[in-house]
């Protein structure tokens, strides 16, 4: 398996840096890798190969050889699924840092957005194209990449308007560039 950086991931690596207190980088790389391991897993339970992991703009992707829509859903959700495990393991059975536990829970939460660019939009390319057509899951998806991000749009300007908090209108803005950056395409 070939490990890759895109210069993106500079960028990426200097937002942390700048953004999260250094005692709190750890369990930030612990929660992404846990994330990432779930990936993998599900990758190699479905006898798929695990090509490269490329570091980019906004974290890692997995690229792997062979499976159909069904394995491409169960690997996307993979993810989202072991950090919501970690979510709750850590929170009622390891008794960890309520930090680490809501950064399992926040990378759960934000990757199954049915947004093109995340797990959940990519388990739902698959689950529609299965079901119907690629063509038919990129049109579902351009439906769903407006509904979510507008949703969060609106949920940022009125969290900015009412509490001066910017998160939503800032993960709205991300999105909507990882969107463009992907052409609507939902599969990388």
């Amino acid at each position: 398996m070939k490990l890759k950086a895109e210069p993106g991931a500079l960028i990426t690596a200097a937002a942390l840096l700048l953004l999260i207190e250094e005692g709190d980088l750890l369990p930030v790389a612990a929660a992404a890798i846990i994330h990432e391991a779930g990936h993998i897993a599900a990758i190699l339970i479905c006898g798929l190969a695990p090509e490269s992991v490329t570091a980019g703009l906004g974290g890692l992707r997995i690229k792997y050889a062979g499976g159909g829509y069904i394995e491409d859903a169960v690997v996307a959700l993979a993810g989202p699924l072991a950090s919501a495990g970690a979510a709750a393991l850590s929170a009622f059975a390891l008794k960890c840092s309520p930090f680490f536990t809501g950064v399992n829970a926040a990378l759960s939460a934000v990757n199954a957005l049915p947004v093109s660019g995340l797990d959940g939009g990519r388990a739902v390319f698959a689950a529609v194209s299965l079901l119907s057509s690629p063509d038919a899951a990129e049109r579902s998806a351009l439906v769903l990449d407006a509904v979510c991000l507008a949703a969060l749009g609106g949920l940022g300007v009125l969290a900015a308007l009412r509490y001066n908090n910017y998160t939503f209108l800032i993960s709205a803005g991300y999105l909507c560039v990882m969107c463009c950056k992907n052409g609507g395409n939902v599969v990388q």
